[in-house]
Order: C-alpha cells, then sequence, then structure tokens
C-alpha cells in the first residue's frame, strides 16, 4: 500500500517536471523498480523496515535517490552483468536456477541517464535529464 502511495506521488512530481512523455514513462518505471527492489531485496519485505526515497528537481534533470535499511549488495557485478549482459539471457538463467527476476538493473539502466549505488549497496540514485 506504501509503495503504491509513493509511486503515485512521484508520478504526480514527475508529470510536474516539464519532461516529454517517454522520459517521465522511462523515470517512473525506474522508481517504481528501485522501491520494488528496496522493499523486496533491501528490506526482505519487513513492514517495519523504512525506505527513503528524496525528489529533486533542477534545470537540466530530475533526481531521485531511494534508500533501505538492508545490509545493500554487490553493485559492481550486478551493474557490470547489467551493462553487459544480454537480457534474454539472463532471464533464463535464473528461470533455470529457479529463481526469477534479476532484470531490474538492466530496466533501469534502460530507462535512466544515469544510475549509481552508494558502497554498501541501500541507496541508489537515478538520473534522467529532461
Amino acid at each position: 500500500e506504501w509503495i503504491e502511495k509513493a509511486n503515485d506521488l512521484v508520478g504526480r512530481l514527475i508529470d510536474q517536471a516539464q519532461m516529454d512523455e517517454e522520459k517521465a514513462a522511462a523515470l517512473a518505471v525506474a522508481f517504481r523498480e528501485a522501491v520494488d527492489n528496496a522493499a523486496r531485496h533491501g528490506n526482505k519485505n519487513q513492514e517495519l523496515k523504512l525506505i527513503d526515497a528524496i525528489y529533486l528537481l533542477d534545470k537540466q534533470k530530475v533526481t531521485i535517490t531511494v534508500e533501505d535499511e538492508g545490509e545493500g549488495f554487490d553493485t559492481e557485478l550486478y551493474l557490470t552483468r547489467g551493462i553487459q549482459g544480454n537480457a534474454v539471457a539472463a532471464a533464463r538463467e535464473r528461470n533455470q536456477a529457479g529463481r526469477v527476476g534479476g532484470l531490474g538493473i538492466m530496466l533501469m539502466l534502460k530507462c535512466l541517464d544515469d544510475l549509481e549505488y552508494n558502497y554498501v549497496g541501500n541507496l541508489v540514485k537515478l538520473t534522467k535529464y529532461r
């Protein structure tokens, strides 16, 4: 419920940023993925753990940071896979191993102009130029 409220709020903020429709939609998709990852992977679906989101708008870009209370992850490994990887092959590999998902970082990289994680891996910065 709170994730949907956050998505609705950020969607309204993005609409007010005067971005073209395609860029706004891409940023909204990336934000939704970042918040979902924070809830599921970072906070391990523990309802008492928080997710902080900060929205910044300037003349050139929209930047949104999403931070969870989790332990983080090996961001370099997953960013490298996301940049160099083949989405279909990655999905097939995870499916064969009995897991789902694994395409979120690839999706966010496609949607954004810049994607950065902190060293720990519990904060992601999403940037989209207007």
